[in-house]
């Protein structure tokens, strides 16, 4: 890095650090030795406001590996009977022109890699959207995004995304069939269950997660209890989860993201 790049870094990192959340210092640098563009940005998201995003958008000097991380902090507090913040992220990495599209639910530390040309980065909040528990709205919180070459530092758990928020109870002997989300980049699913009896244990075999092709084909089928992360077969469309027990179960669906 030249020395005139390092003072703008160093100068954007100072101002960075300084002003208040969701305001931007105005000598961000444009470029940098790898990136052409804004690798970063701090925003102020509101809880139930989806009109409000925050983002970035580069191209990067050369084709590579890159991460993608992010930071959520609340700007109030927070009170223990709300629901939690929630929010997404929609990232578009470029190669040659075609994009490779990852959906996200952000926490803070939560980061991604791909492998790209360029990147373009959109912070959305999802507080209100699908089954959630009762929350108030208009909490302020803040959210940082960016972006540096480099791989992820963990690999044990893939970024994950949440579309349902919530704890399906499924009675004994029923079953959820849920839809497996598109052009999010999923390439696996945890599903992590518990008798909804208090002091009943369940048994080997007694919830079963079953993997379908849209015509209903049997793609793959598991004890839900045996395997955390699952990877989905080719194909796969639909999720569902057979209650075989004398209880009724309750039940999430987490879907792990490419990256």
């Amino acid at each position: 890095m030249s020395n005139r790049s390092r003072s703008q870094s160093e100068l954007y990192r100072g101002e960075l650090n300084a002003m208040p959340p969701g305001v931007q210092p105005k000598n961000a640098p444009a470029t940098t030795d790898w990136a052409i563009g804004q690798p970063s940005a701090v925003k102020t998201l509101i809880s139930g406001d989806t009109s409000i995003t925050a983002g970035i958008q580069c191209q990067f000097q050369k084709p590579g590996t890159f991460t993608a991380s992010f930071a959520l902090k609340p700007l109030s507090a927070v009170l223990l009977t709300q629901a939690p913040l929630r929010a997404e992220a929609i990232i578009n990495w470029s190669v040659a022109g075609n994009n490779i599209r990852r959906r996200i639910s952000i926490v803070d530390g939560t980061s991604i890699q791909g492998v790209a040309e360029g990147v373009s980065i959109q912070v959305i909040d999802v507080t209100a959207v699908g089954p959630a528990p009762a929350i108030t709205l208009g909490i302020p919180y803040m959210v940082a995004v960016s972006i540096a070459p480099g791989n992820r530092a963990s690999y044990d758990n893939p970024p994950i995304l949440n579309t349902q928020n919530v704890i399906n109870t499924i009675l004994t002997t029923a079953s959820l069939t849920l839809a497996v989300p598109e052009d999010a980049g999923i390439k696996s699913v945890y599903v992590p269950v518990f008798n909804s009896t208090a002091g009943n244990v369940l048994a080997d075999q007694e919830v079963i997660v079953r993997m379908a092709s849209g015509g209903g084909t049997i793609m793959a089928a598991y004890d839900a209890r045996a395997i955390n992360w699952a990877p989905l077969m080719p194909g796969t469309q639909f999720l569902t989860i057979l209650n075989r027990s004398a209880d009724s179960i309750g039940a999430a669906v987490i879907w792990g993201i490419d990256g």
